[in-house]
């Protein structure tokens, strides 16, 4: 590929030099072609490495969710109290919509099964943090059967 830069440059100089333009237009060409890839290599970059941030970013918030709903599991705290909290987690950690998050509800279930809850237990508390919304329930159970045995 660079190759082929270095030939379409001599070409151009050449065509340019011909007609009798100055060497500064083509310095200039070949600055604004340079400085184009250059931009293009940057936006692939950019790219690339946003794709990445999600996902780590998505599983750093998965697992603040999993330890705090684990932690209020073992204290025995009211259901406002998680939601508040959940909420404040999810601001920090970028997540404006936390009750579609999938994430939200995965990391709920990682966390009741990290605070050993099982059987009943669990059917009980995941029920009443999904509320009647049967798609919540789904990622909490994923998020349960996730997690490793504590």
């Amino acid at each position: 590929m660079p190759t082929i830069r270095v030939l379409l440059l001599f070409v151009l100089i050449a065509g340019l030099s011909s007609t009798g333009c100055s060497k500064s237009s083509t310095s200039q060409a070949s600055s604004e072609s340079s400085s184009g890839s250059s931009a293009s290599s940057s936006k692939s970059s950019a790219s690339s490495s946003g794709s990445s941030s999600p996902s780590s970013r998505e599983a750093a918030y998965v697992r603040d969710i999993r330890d705090f709903t684990a932690e209020w599991v073992l204290s025995g705290g009211d259901v406002g109290t998680f939601k508040r909290r959940v909420a404040e987690i999810a601001k920090q950690d970028g997540i404006t919509d936390w009750e579609q998050d999938e994430g939200t509800y995965r990391g709920i279930g990682r966390g009741l099964k990290k605070a050993g809850l099982s059987g009943q237990r669990f059917s009980d508390v995941s029920a009443n943090l999904a509320g009647s919304d049967p798609k919540r329930a789904e990622w909490i159970q994923k998020g349960f059967d996730a997690e490793p045995k504590p």
